[in-house]
């Protein structure tokens, strides 16, 4: 028997959105998400494909004592030098993509109706093209501000740089077919989010 073809959502925001409270709505109804930031701490493990070419591009001082790549280490580099990012980008993301279309792949395969790919860059890396619909999270900057510092115990000169170092929201928000608002709070994100999941469910 021949399964039908599985909705494939894009979903992204800017840092700081609150995008995983949709994708976990989503996974909570059935979806397969494929999480891009879990992917991008495979590929920078030790032995994991991207590696020893960002080892080699970001130096030595980036590692842990057990050889691990300090993740914040990373940040304080490539988010005040915007060479140094968009290096960083190009040496990860290509693993990024291979990893995600494999997980597509496999999650098709096993008969999902729903695959939801999660990822900041979605936009940016071109995935959206591929995506039936591309959803996208917004948030005030202040809102943002106060998630990131809370979340992540930045400095709000360190989340300030961050936000700044990404593409402008109404960038993305061409690309997107839906625009979700998350300025009341994750309870009303996680609404609408479950409203939409249910009209493709029953679609």
């Amino acid at each position: 028997m021949t399964r039908s073809k599985p909705i494939l959502i894009g979903l992204t925001g800017p840092t700081g959105s609150g995008k995983g409270v949709v994708a976990d709505v989503l996974r909570e109804r059935g979806a397969y998400v494929i999480d891009a930031d879990k992917i991008a701490h495979a590929v920078l493990a030790p032995g994991g494909a991207a590696y020893d070419a960002v080892v080699a591009n970001l130096g030595e001082g980036i590692l842990n004592n057990d050889k691990t790549i300090n993740r914040k280490a990373v940040a304080t580099i490539v988010f005040n030098d915007k060479i140094k990012l968009q290096q960083h980008t190009e040496t990860t993301h290509k693993h990024i993509l291979e990893h995600i279309r494999t997980e597509i792949e496999a999650a098709t395969q096993d008969g999902h109706k729903i695959i939801c790919i999660d990822a900041p860059l979605l936009t940016e890396s071109g995935m959206h093209e591929r995506c039936d619909v591309t959803i996208a999270v917004r948030a005030d900057d202040q809102l943002r501000l106060t998630r990131i510092m809370e979340r992540d115990g930045l400095t709000q000169a360190e989340a300030e740089r961050r936000m700044a170092s990404q593409t402008p929201f109404e960038e993305v928000a061409r690309h997107a077919d839906v625009i979700l608002d998350n300025n009341a709070g994750p309870e009303d994100l996680a609404r609408k989010a479950a409203s939409l999941a249910d009209q493709w469910l029953n679609g």
